[in-house]
């Protein structure tokens, strides 16, 4: 794939998952996913997923997650107690919804909106 058609693949992919946004934060889980991360540690996360991440040791680790859609996995590994966590998604509308989960669980975190093909440095 050349550089023009990648671009055009990854801009037509970001209207897509654009649009799904709109479908996923208008249907009554998303709201039932900002109650849950209202309360103190929640976490998405299964037990195996949780006991494999502390396994690992990520307490006090830097973590990031691409592709990281609403950001419901990434603030469920920040209340397991890692260091910085960011979250990449190249969806505007999935990283409004990041901000809304972050804020309800007052959970710091930080959100990029990039093409993971362009990724910022720092």
């Amino acid at each position: 794939m050349n550089e023009n058609e990648r671009k055009r693949f990854t801009t037509d992919n970001r209207k897509a998952r654009n649009q799904a946004a709109g479908y996923h934060k208008a249907h009554a889980q998303y709201k039932k996913l900002l109650d849950k991360f209202a309360k103190p540690g929640y976490s998405i996360l299964d037990d195996v997923a949780t006991e494999i991440l502390f396994d690992i040791g990520v307490e006090n680790k830097n973590v990031i997650q691409l592709c990281c859609n609403n950001g419901r996995e990434i603030l469920s590994v920040k209340n397991l107690g890692t260091g910085r966590c960011v979250g990449v998604d190249q969806s505007e509308a999935f990283l409004e919804q990041t901000n809304e989960l972050a804020t309800a669980g007052n959970i710091e975190c930080e959100f990029i909106q990039s093409d993971v093909y362009e990724l910022p440095e720092n």
